[in-house]
């Protein structure tokens, strides 16, 4: 990856930093595909924090700092953020679900995702989903199960 990301860097000359692409304003410009981290909707997810702030684990002082959180580098997930997410799930549940954020691991994406999982282990994907995950799931032998989360559904050993 970081071979691939030079290569286009070079390629580019660095134009995505210095022309990047906006619908309106620049259609002609460069949209960097070269990352493995989502930065195309910082923007919105700055101004959506600063409407929310009690929906979110940022505050509306740090909403600059949430970078942090997004594209963390501890390999097994920023500590608030996996903390944050189980605080979520329980709530989004109803409180009826707990879990113990050490025994959450986060992924950088789907090809992660397959690398870390063991026989026997599961991993939930919210569906619609990285559109390659059914593929990569192939190279560790996994078995894809698309999972639609709405107000009824459950966890049962058939799904898993």
């Amino acid at each position: 990856m970081i071979v691939m990301v030079r290569i286009l860097l070079t390629l580019m000359g660095g134009r995505h930093d210095n022309k990047p692409y906006h619908p309106i304003d620049n259609r002609e410009g460069v949209i960097q595909m070269g990352l493995a981290e989502n930065q195309l909707c910082f923007d919105l997810i700055q101004k959506w924090i600063r409407r929310n702030p009690k929906a979110s684990i940022c505050t509306a002082k740090g909403v600059h700092e949430f970078k942090n959180i997004a594209i963390f580098q501890d390999y097994h997930g920023f500590k608030e953020f996996r903390q944050a997410v189980t605080n979520f799930i329980h709530k989004a549940r109803g409180g009826r679900v707990t879990f113990d954020p050490s025994r959450i691991v986060m992924s950088g994406g789907a090809t992660g995702a397959n690398e870390i999982v063991m026989s026997c282990d599961a991993f939930l994907v919210p569906s619609p989903c990285y559109p390659v995950f059914p593929r990569e799931g192939l190279i560790s032998n996994l078995i894809f199960c698309e999972t639609h989360l709405d107000d009824s559904f459950t966890i049962i050993h058939r799904v898993i």
